[in-house]
């Protein structure tokens, strides 16, 4: 908890600067120091003191850890357009009007020092070229373009930070590639791929697999994102309804696969526990099989994360012989893997799966214990719904915060999901297994189509059933984490009851239900420029402002978006007041000639023009005697109505 409480703190408040990390580490050193002292002077005596210095220590640990990775990250890229050479790292993701290329950018040519290294990861939208072949995990291109770092505001339409997203996913750059600014060197100069990229290569050789197998598009894709996760096939309509009905998450790999899947090897592999030095060969065989699942999904973090609690879980439990050991486990994971890359704390599938796993270590035992049935197939439904209550109930805070959205029918869903997916995972294995055979490969293949045809049918049935889903369910910062701990302290009430943890609770539900209260009674509307588009937020609905000509009147307010050349050799015996005009990509022109036709307060430039060109229209502003805004670093641009 320190070690989170540091690293929040660290990249909230503090600066970004070197000296900042040299007064952490002494800090450190000096907590360190103080902790021995009190340790060999006074051991009894000084145990406050000593647990106080531990938590300063690992809470400076955190924010030290933070900083240097900001330190990685960032780079001060040529304001001008550049030539870069770099490897591609991850898979093309298809957009709507072009490919998004995820690269490690080795080298920018510069026109005095020639190549100088990067090293750095960026994000490039490749807009389509028929002149350049389709790209592959490793390839080692030389690319041009205006390279800038992500801008850091979050997006009005969903409260999403996309800017501050890059940079914690270690994104340090992103641009637009146009076509015929791209060359694919050589196969000679390329260069020895990562682990990561050889992991996405046999992740790739997988999903082919399943193509080969010629099934159904919407089965194809539930396979391929269920078994390794690649979701680049789920129809947008399919995502629809696994959201609507609460199971979201079997379509991305997350504990809940690394779990079904070590329940099917323990099964099949559970006749070593007979034999002399069985328990750590079970052992020993399924985390190595695990992993390499892992590595077959492309490691991807949510998996890794996954894998590695299930390692240190059932070592934790061979030692200790106790199953009542999955807290320690639980920490250590998210331990290591803060210490390794501190912004996995911001990360919202980290957030939710270790929340998750709490809940369940939590509530799971009590509610199971609530009734004793003797009927195994209603015991198996009943635990079922147990573990998705469990599971449910911690992670309801951070769904509200981060979806706006509550699955009313989920525990009905996910009753049906577990043992088809069960079912996928094991004939998915077998089809792979078999795939050699055909008469063998057709006999699983069948029930996997079954299978996943009856997840299909069943979702969208229960995504259609009325009030599926209550959307617009919008809490603040402050109302999660009162949330979170009110479920805490729920649960240490439920474990043993007594009158401090109730008053606890209740005074926690208080606060909750004011600070909803005066959320409500103080909310404002809103106009936001963002992204090409203006939007206008009214009680908590974010709504898209349309119009043929693209002029709005939001009540006293006259807005035009600008985003072509539409007002060009236009004249007007009259002026038309217009308070802001909002100038995107795409627009040709110039300012005089809009000041001829408009009477304008304040121009709005988006960060996709041009910067020469824009400079041009700004010096026009100034001459003009025009206010302007430029969302270049800032994102988007509100205005209180």
């Amino acid at each position: 908890m320190a070690l989170a409480v540091g690293i929040f703190f660290s990249d909230c408040f503090l600066p970004e600067r070197n000296t900042v990390v040299w007064c952490l580490a002494g800090c450190l050193l000096l907590a360190v120091a103080l902790m021995v002292w009190a340790h060999r002077s006074g051991g009894y005596r000084f145990r406050f003191t000593f647990g106080v210095l531990s938590l300063v220590a690992f809470g400076l640990l955190g924010a030290m850890l933070t900083q240097q990775e900001k330190r990685k990250v960032q780079y001060d890229w040529p304001i001008d357009e550049a030539t870069y050479i770099g490897t591609l790292a991850e898979a093309p993701v298809r957009k709507a009007r072009s490919w998004q290329l995820t690269l490690n950018v080795e080298a920018v040519r510069d026109s005095l020092l020639g190549w100088v290294p990067v090293d750095k990861k960026a994000v490039v939208y490749q807009m389509p070229d028929s002149t350049c072949k389709p790209l592959v995990i490793g390839d080692r291109i030389c690319f041009n373009v205006r390279m800038s770092s992500p801008s850091v505001e979050a997006s009005p339409s969903v409260g999403f930070d996309y800017g501050n997203h890059l940079l914690r996913s270690g994104v340090g750059g992103k641009a637009v590639l146009y076509p015929g600014k791209l060359l694919v060197l050589s196969a000679d100069e390329g260069v020895q791929m990562s682990l990561k990229q050889n992991a996405l290569r046999w992740r790739e050789r997988v999903v082919s697999a399943f193509r080969s197998w010629q099934l159904s598009p919407d089965v194809q894709a539930v396979v391929a994102a269920l078994t390794v996760g690649d979701k680049s096939g789920l129809s947008s309509d399919l995502k629809s309804s696994y959201s609507a009905a609460g199971t979201s998450h079997v379509l991305a790999l997350s504990g809940l696969h690394v779990g079904l899947l070590s329940a099917i090897l323990l099964l099949v592999l559970s006749p070593l526990r007979w034999v002399r030095g069985g328990r750590w060969l079970l052992v020993g065989v399924s985390v190595c099989v695990l992993w390499f699942f892992a590595f077959i999904t492309g490691l991807s973090p949510s998996v890794v994360r996954a894998v590695s609690m299930f390692t240190f879980y059932e070592v934790a439990f061979v030692l200790s012989e106790s199953r009542f050991s999955g807290f320690y486990p639980l920490v250590l994971t998210a331990f290591c893997m803060l210490v390794y890359c501190p912004f996995y704390l911001f990360d919202v599938s980290f957030q939710l799966s270790f929340v998750a796993v709490f809940s369940i270590l939590f509530f799971y035992p009590y509610f199971a214990g609530l009734f004793d049935i003797g009927n195994r197939a209603f015991r198996f439904v009943y635990q079922a719904v147990c573990l998705s209550l469990s599971a449910q109930l911690g992670t309801l805070p951070l769904v509200l915060y981060y979806f706006g959205a509550f699955p009313v029918y989920f525990l009905l869903a996910n009753i049906v999901v577990t043992p088809l997916a069960v079912c996928i995972l094991l004939f998915t294995i077998l089809s792979l297994a078999f795939s050699s055979i055909p008469f063998l490969l057709g006999w699983f293949l069948l029930p996997l189509q079954w299978s996943v045809s009856l997840l299909n049918a069943t979702m969208e049935w229960v995504s259609g059933l009325p009030g599926a889903q209550i959307t617009s369910i919008h809490t603040s910062v402050v109302q999660s984490a009162l949330m979170l701990f009110g479920l805490y302290v729920l649960a240490l009430l439920m474990s043993k009851f007594s009158f401090r943890r109730l008053a606890c609770l209740l005074l926690t539900l208080n606060v909750l239900a004011f600070s909803i209260l005066i959320d409500s009674y103080y909310h404002k509307d809103s106009l936001l420029f963002y992204h090409k588009s203006v939007y206008l937020r009214s009680n908590r609905e974010m709504s898209k402002l349309t119009s043929a000509h693209h002029i709005y009147k939001v009540k006293d307010l006259h807005i035009a978006l600008m985003n072509d050349a539409r007002w060009t050799g236009y004249s007007s015996r009259e002026k038309k007041k217009l308070h802001y005009a909002y100038l995107c990509g795409g627009f040709r022109g110039n300012i005089e000639d809009l000041s001829h036709l408009f009477d304008i307060h304040t121009i709005v430039f988006d960060s996709g023009i041009n910067e020469k060109y824009k400079k041009r229209l700004m010096q026009e502003c100034d001459a003009l005697g025009i206010n302007y805004i430029d969302l270049s670093g800032k994102g988007s641009y509100s205005i209180l109505l």
